[in-house]
């Protein structure tokens, strides 16, 4: 459910911004008429009133919505009454004789039966503003359905990597060079799938078992921390994490606190899209339903997820701006220079092993030069190594 929520939000990013604050403004009149219905029982009466006019737009729906304006009741009111009370309120002549007429035609009609009388034109106002929601509905469900496309194809990919998967558990015990091929076969297949199904954090997750059933603790290592991105709290996730790291010959000194306490600026980026769009779209509702109620808590509650947009664009703009990535070691060992070519020194007395994790520093011509966790630097070829995609 994370996994999807977050894809959700962090893929469409851009159309929860916008949508945010069109639905603030597109709903705001609505809602300040909800506010002052309640708030003042006249408006409240006379709103509804109209309302039963423009669903029967007969002339006994106009005269009790005419007496409710006025405060009187309909079988009371004369049309010299109403003459002078729509002249007082400042009514212009055409809605005057209007009214007045309609209620001539209702005292005519009782002192003569036979007397004809024919209704007025309908008002077709109404029902081409009910046409026009019913039509944005309708784009926003159109537009909804495009941010949520159904993959069809990677499903096959699914299966194959699958299949591959159990092929290698078969043959694990027999045949241990054919059962590393095919759990290579099944890595790449759940990768492929990764890029485009919905379910990315579990095919990650497959990813990094199937590199670890083939030996290849930098590949495992990166789909594993590629994995977290999309599942932040499966406990077996980081237990198989752990033993990759464990197995790995260059030990990782471990971080002083989880990633998640020190704060959005070491979040991967698509849980800080995810996290400000969430918070952009709650304090637009948080505005919307203050026009309604005018709590104290909800002005706190907006108040909190401003602040909570403010840190979460500035660590997302500070995340996008600083290019900054991670990345793995995926070959047995590699020879660590101190330049971007081979001809440099050797930056250490001994060479780094699979699975050594490191921060990108720089890239060039085939080399990237990459931070160690003690703060070391030192360049290798981009060969030799997985970057970690923020």
């Amino acid at each position: 459910a994370i996994d999807s929520l977050t894809r959700l939000l962090a893929d469409g990013f851009w159309f929860w911004i916008v949508l945010g604050p069109v639905v603030f403004f597109a709903c705001r009149p609505l809602v300040s008429d909800w506010r002052r219905r309640k708030t003042e029982p006249a408006y409240g009466r006379r709103a509804r009133a109209y309302g039963r006019f423009r669903k029967q737009a007969s002339p006994a729906a106009f005269r009790e919505f005419l007496a409710t304006s006025l405060g009187r009741k309909a079988d009371t009111l004369t049309g010299h009454e109403v003459s002078q009370a729509l002249q007082q309120a400042g009514a212009d002549d055409e809605t005057t004789r209007t009214a007045t007429a309609l209620y001539d035609q209702q005292e005519t009609t009782a002192y003569n039966p036979q007397a004809s009388t024919s209704p007025p034109p309908p008002d077709l106002r109404p029902a081409a503003r009910r046409l026009h929601r019913l039509l944005n509905r309708l784009v926003l469900l159109a537009t909804l359905g495009v941010l949520m496309p159904i993959s069809e194809g990677h499903a096959d990919t699914w299966t194959t990597a699958q299949a591959s998967f159990e092929k290698a558990l078969v043959s694990a015990n027999n045949s241990p060079d054919t059962a590393t091929q095919q759990f290579g076969e099944a890595a790449l297949g759940f990768e492929a799938s990764a890029e485009d199904d919905e379910h990315s954090g579990l095919a990650w997750f497959n990813a990094g078992n199937a590199w670890f059933k083939a030996g290849e603790l930098g590949r495992a290592i990166a789909a594993y921390r590629q994995a977290q991105s999309y599942r932040p709290f499966d406990s077996s996730l980081r237990a198989n994490l752990a033993a990759s790291r464990a197995l790995c010959l260059d030990t990782v000194p471990p971080t002083n606190s989880p990633a998640w306490l020190r704060g959005p600026f070491s979040w991967p980026l698509r849980w800080q899209l995810a996290l400000l769009a969430a918070a952009w779209i709650s304090l637009w509702f948080a505005l919307l339903a203050r026009q309604r109620f005018c709590s104290r808590a909800l002005t706190i509650f907006a108040l909190c997820a401003l602040a909570a947009c403010l840190l979460l664009a500035l660590s997302a703009t500070w995340s996008f701006l600083s290019d900054r990535h991670d990345g793995v070691l995926v070959v047995d060992e590699v020879e660590a220079r101190k330049g971007p070519a081979w001809s440099y020194d050797p930056s250490f007395l001994a060479p780094l092993h699979n699975g050594l994790e490191f921060s990108l520093t720089d890239q060039r011509h085939g080399w990237l030069e990459l931070t160690l966790p003690d703060g070391r630097r030192a360049w290798i070829p981009d060969s030799s190594a997985v970057l970690v995609p923020k």
